[in-house]
């Protein structure tokens, strides 16, 4: 259970809805907890939090201030514009079926739909002016610009920097005309569309990874189009018509991530780190194992609880999800909480571990940093498993696991191998994981490149999944340091993903 007081600086007696549960909402899923009212600018508030740990039976409290600086613009509707995705070319009905109109249906929000043909973002940034866009904002029922583009420019040679050089411009005219401003990752085109090569297709990536780095620093926020598991395989004949533009079915799982980004996001929350822990005694309570928790408050007064990182360090605790000790292969040494090696040659051929929380239920998203490796390039896999799923086994060896493979990245499941095309493992390299445990999927990343869908559905129906590591008997010996959501992640999570530790 969790309390939420919020009064104004040198206040009592008196709170701002109450300091009860009844006060709140609280999504056991997410662990956001809401309470309705809003917040006013200009004004300083007390917080203050209380957190049951069922597990151990201890209770925490936090406290800060939060000064809030202005009110903070809802979505109230969209501008989309970029080429032919956007306008939803070769749907059976364009103006009905597009990814834009598809958020519209899901948000009840009103659009304009401004996408053209083979609109490049050079064109929108020089046309801006003539474009009429500037004129279509309205604070009432139009005050999101959404940018989707690129693809159409690559295709023609031109290069990642232009891209950057033109979708900065296009954002800061529509800023200027008073738009919130959202940009998208160009989606992946087919080797046999027409125009497109391998050469494009880097300088796509290159450019979605300074997108997805650097958009705050120009930008609201962005809409990860090509992150969205069904978008990365142009190939698919049930996602896309013809290796370029979505299918009706593509576009609605678009529109979904559209309102996911758009109407949960703009424009920057207010923030703030409970630090400060007060132990609560409760007859036999530890200070040094309290958790420490860290809180996003936006002005709508949403405590969010799940998508900021533990502070292990102000209160001394250890980290939320650590490597299990106890459930692991002898030849397998937990060196740290996260960090696990190899720790000799002799043992068993696979050695195994899996951390000490398992998920059942929802999106979940896992780092791990390569530590070190085999000159070979076979002795690490990392990704999840059942804990049915033997610690003698490499995961992927069965269907209860599944495991991205320091060989060439290839995805081990059931004993079979999914080529990613990513390449061996380097030290120092980060691969990550989309499990979709609802949907019964799996990609994994190196470095925020990713790899095709794989389906998982034997082994997420099965039972409580873990992360794990298996570390082959080669030399030299290998190790990874995985991040559970305890401590910042290097990569931005795809859309819908949230933390393990969440």
């Amino acid at each position: 259970m969790a309390l939420v007081y919020l009064l104004p600086t040198g206040s009592t007696a008196t709170t701002l809805g109450g300091g009860d549960n009844g006060s709140f909402s609280i999504d056991s899923g997410t662990g956001v907890i809401s309470r309705a009212g809003t917040l006013t600018a200009g004004t300083t508030y007390n917080v203050a939090y209380l957190v049951y740990d069922t597990a151990t039976g201890l209770i925490s409290g936090r406290k800060d201030t939060i000064s809030v600086t202005a009110a903070v613009n809802a979505t109230t509707g969209v501008l989309g514009d970029g080429d032919s995705i956007m306008r939803g070319y070769g749907l059976p009905s364009p103006t009905t079926q597009n990814m834009l109109a598809q958020f519209s249906s899901i948000s009840g929000l009103p659009i304009f739909n401004s996408g053209s043909d083979g609109d490049t973002l050079a064109n929108i940034n020089s046309s801006w002016g003539s474009s009429g866009n500037a004129g279509r904002y309205s604070a009432g029922s139009l005050n999101t610009y959404l940018l989707e583009g690129g693809g159409a420019d690559l295709r023609a040679g031109t290069s990642d920097a232009t891209c950057r050089t033109n979708c900065q411009g296009i954002i800061a005219q529509a800023k200027a005309a008073g738009f919130i401003c959202f940009v998208s990752t160009v989606l992946p085109q087919g080797t046999a569309s027409a125009g497109w090569t391998s050469a494009a297709d880097a300088q796509r990536v290159s450019y979605n990874t300074w997108l997805k780095a650097n958009y705050a620093s120009f930008a609201d926020g962005i809409v990860d189009l090509a992150g969205v598991p069904e978008a990365t395989d142009p190939n698919s004949t049930t996602y896309y018509q013809d290796g370029i533009h979505p299918t009706a079915a593509l576009a609605t799982i678009l529109g979904q991530a559209i309102a996911t980004a758009v109407t949960g996001a703009a424009p920057a929350p207010q923030s703030l780190s409970l630090a400060a822990t007060e132990a609560i005694d409760t007859a036999a309570i530890n200070a040094a194992g309290l958790i420490a928790q860290a809180m996003s408050l936006a002005a709508t007064e949403r405590v969010d609880t799940a998508a900021v990182s533990a502070s292990v360090a102000s209160a001394g605790g250890a980290t939320t999800v650590q490597w299990n000790a106890a459930d692991k292969d002898p030849s397998v040494t937990k060196t740290s909480a996260t960090r696990v090696d190899r720790a000799s040659t002799a043992g068993s051929t696979n050695g195994t571990i899996r951390c000490d929380t398992s998920k059942s239920s929802g999106r979940r998203y896992v780092e791990w940093k390569v530590e070190a490796t085999s000159s070979n390039n076979q002795g690490l896999l990392v990704g999840f498993a059942l804990g049915t799923e033997p610690v003698s086994n490499y995961l992927g060896q069965t269907n209860k696991s599944v495991g991205m493979w320091s060989n060439g990245s290839s995805v081990l499941y059931n004993a079979g191998p999914n080529n990613t095309g990513l390449g061996n493992f380097a030290v120092g390299d980060i691969l990550s994981a989309d499990l979709n445990i609802d949907a019964g999927t799996v990609r994994f990343a190196k470095n925020s490149a990713w790899g095709s869908v794989v389906n998982v559905a034997a082994m997420t129906t099965a039972g409580p999944i873990f992360v794990g590591a298996t570390m082959l008997n080669v030399s030299p010996l290998t190790g990874t340091t995985a991040n559970f959501g305890d401590s910042a992640f290097v990569y931005t999570p795809p859309s819908g993903a949230v933390a393990w530790n969440a």
